[in-house]
């Protein structure tokens, strides 16, 4: 017999998948730019793969006026929403701001299950917009976790020995317990940046677990040969990222003066800017560092900063914790050798590449530097070998490869 009108099931008719980006966005007559960009670069490949189907949800903040120096440009879909910009190194009111924002794409993921599509939320994770939207939304809904490093030993670092660390440790806790039981529940595919990463989530559930590597376009990847580093001068080190406390980027300051002093001295070059700043400055200040260390300061991704990749001889990343970091990409793409210490993806995904580290004090920091200084044809074998392998970190590919992986219901089914 034919089911009654009332408790026929309806039909599905089509697939709606909401993408959210935590890298904030600034907008300046109605065009976005942002300081990170890899990410969100990544999660805007995804959304041109079908704009009928993807929608874009971006924190952004307006700005009367930018320039090159400060922001890059985003290539971003014509249909994003703007949710509400949740402030730099504030996570109480990230949290509160999240929230807000969880309670605004519910209306649209509400929206979307009226018009009876399958719909999906992804974004970053652990992460408190996710971890709202799994409380507030209907069990149909499914989640992606786009998962790019310990997240837990991340905040450790920053707020260790602060009266903030146990409650900020305790909260992403509890969003890295959220993610693995949607996952346990066949509710969320997670897409992790590292096979390291990957052996944590697949406890939970082998099935639903993927390793990504979204990390550069196509265009920034060098054509011709690098020259190996020259025999004059001093080794050229550059260090590019934030500075803060879990990138361990006094260390390398340290080591820069250690060397100075012991007779084996380098240049380094410092690209970033975060809370350590002013300690920074203050430490070549201090030292008498000037003719050794060159703080640049904040440089967004594009020519300035690739002119950065090729003008030095090796990359310094001596981090305490690091997940899938974009700055040995960058490296690698430029046929750059990397020197760096052991954490993260970075064993499994860059070993030709890089150097590494056997501590995370000063002492193993210049030790490494040394042994580049007089081993320099090795050292440049590092980046020819890494930039051999680079293809598997193009955001095209790994775009194409999500989109059909997170289009499949059958190894994520809602309970």
């Amino acid at each position: 017999m034919p089911q009654d009108a009332e408790t026929e099931k309806p039909a599905v008719t089509g697939e709606r998948i909401f993408l959210y980006a935590n890298q904030p966005g600034v907008v300046i007559s109605s065009r976005f730019y942002a300081k990170f960009t890899s990410f969100i670069d990544f999660l805007a490949a995804l959304a041109y793969m079908d704009s009928k189907v993807y929608r874009l949800m971006v924190p952004c903040f307006v700005k009367g006026a930018t320039s090159e120096t400060e922001c890059a440009t985003l290539n971003l879909p014509e249909n994003v929403v703007e949710l509400s910009w949740y402030g730099r190194g504030n996570h109480i009111k990230a949290a509160w701001s999240s929230l807000i924002n969880a309670l605004r794409a519910r209306s649209l993921i509400q929206r979307a299950i009226r018009s009876r599509a399958n719909t999906t939320v992804g974004g970053p994770g652990p992460n408190s917009f996710l971890f709202w939207l799994s409380l507030i939304t209907p069990r149909k809904v499914r989640f992606a976790f786009f998962i790019r490093g310990d997240t837990v030993e991340t905040i450790r670092n920053i707020y260790k020995g602060t009266l903030f660390y146990y409650p900020f440790v305790w909260s992403v806790k509890l969003f890295r317990w959220r993610v693995c039981r949607l996952l346990q529940e066949g509710r969320a595919k997670v897409f992790v940046f590292g096979e390291q990463l990957r052996q944590y989530y697949v406890k939970y559930r082998e099935t639903g677990v993927y390793t990504i590597s979204p990390l550069l376009f196509e265009k920034d990847l060098r054509e011709d040969a690098r020259l190996p580093i020259s025999d004059a001068g001093p080794l050229c080190v550059l260090y590019v990222g934030r500075l803060s406390q879990e990138k361990n980027v006094m260390a390398l300051l340290e080591a820069c003066r250690r060397a100075r002093e012991h007779g084996h001295p380098f240049n380094l070059t410092v690209v970033g800017d975060g809370p350590l700043g002013t300690e920074i400055a203050s430490f070549i200040r201090k030292f008498d560092l000037f003719d050794w260390i060159h703080f640049v300061g904040y440089v967004p991704y594009g020519d300035r900063l690739i002119e950065h990749y090729d003008q030095h001889d090796v990359l310094c990343l001596p981090s305490f914790t690091e997940g899938m970091p974009g700055v040995v990409a960058e490296a690698c793409a430029r046929g750059m050798p990397v020197i760096a210490t052991r954490v993260g993806a970075l064993p499994t995904c860059f070993p030709e590449a890089i150097k590494f580290l056997e501590g995370f004090g000063p002492d193993a920091i210049e030790e490494a530097i040394a042994w580049g200084d007089a081993n320099r044809e090795e050292l440049s074998l590092y980046g020819q070998k890494g930039h051999a392998k680079i293809d598997r970190f193009l955001i095209s590919q790994n775009a194409q490869t999500v989109d059909r992986i997170i289009r499949e219901r059958s190894s994520c089914t809602a309970v």
